[in-house]
């Protein structure tokens, strides 16, 4: 802890180390920006101007900006991957992809290697607490279509065995978000005994893009002329995840009248 404490303020001059220790355990290239830090008490902190994850074919899989993080010391030898008591984030944006059997990961982490993907989960599992301003999630399907989602004031805490999540979503720039909650008890790393209940909130929330983006795909000859319109979807969902990933789902939805003059002759 002295040592740390006497090094951290110069802790930008380890960022060519860090860089390579980063990118050895997650088998991608990883860029960091400025790095500064202070060890106040038992609390290092430390703020990080970004990072980045590039994939094989140089396009950017995450990118984390203005990043402020408080680190626990315990938790962090306990897992031996950073645990943060707080981490605050100004931007974060990451690409997911579906491979043909249906998983999703991050891009250019290959599920054929034997890259640690605990050094990306552990953090968002364990951490005290993480708060993202502004998160977009890019969803890129087997079929090559891409959904891309936003998150505003994401929260996520965590407590032993008890975890939270809440934040408005939106599809790509639309005004109105949706609103959600989860909160589950176990492991999250440990699905088989994982249990969570969710609760989402739908008002107006323009559902047009994604079901041109689904439906298209899915009968090309009877949607060819299929193009935007307006749907809008309003209600309550409660969600029911139990153990071994089965979901239930219980509410209502009301979904506004969708046009069929677009049908294919």
């Amino acid at each position: 802890i002295v040592i740390g404490r006497q090094s951290i303020t110069s802790i930008d001059k380890l960022r060519p180390t860090l860089q390579q220790a980063i990118a050895e355990s997650i088998g991608m290239q990883v860029n960091l920006g400025e790095l500064r830090g202070e060890w106040p008490r038992l609390k290092p902190i430390i703020d990080v101007e970004k990072i980045e994850l590039v994939a094989e074919d140089s396009s950017t899989a995450m990118v984390l900006h203005s990043g402020r993080a408080n680190l626990d010391v315990f938790s962090t030898l306990k897992y031996r991957t950073p645990i943060w008591r707080e981490l605050s984030v100004e931007r974060l944006a990451l690409t997911l992809v579906e491979d043909r059997l249906g998983r999703w990961g991050l891009k250019g982490l290959s599920s054929d290697t034997e890259t640690d993907l605990r050094i990306i989960t552990d953090p968002i599992f364990y951490s005290r607490l993480i708060l993202l301003e502004q998160v977009t999630v890019n969803l890129q399907f087997f079929s090559g279509k891409v959904i891309q989602i936003h998150g505003d004031d994401v929260q996520l805490e965590n407590d032993t065995d008890f975890h939270r999540a809440e934040l408005s979503l939106r599809l790509s720039d639309q005004d109105t978000p949706a609103y959600l909650l989860i909160e589950g008890q176990g492991d999250p790393a440990d699905l088989e005994s994982f249990h969570a209940d969710g609760y989402l909130k739908l008002q107006d929330f323009n559902i047009s893009k994604p079901l041109v983006r689904i439906i298209k795909p899915l009968l090309p000859a009877l949607f060819a002329n299929l193009s935007e319109f307006q749907a809008n979807a309003s209600g309550e969902i409660w969600i029911d995840f139990h153990p071994g990933s089965a979901l239930d789902f219980e509410g209502s939805l009301a979904v506004s009248e969708i046009p069929l003059d677009w049908l294919a002759d």
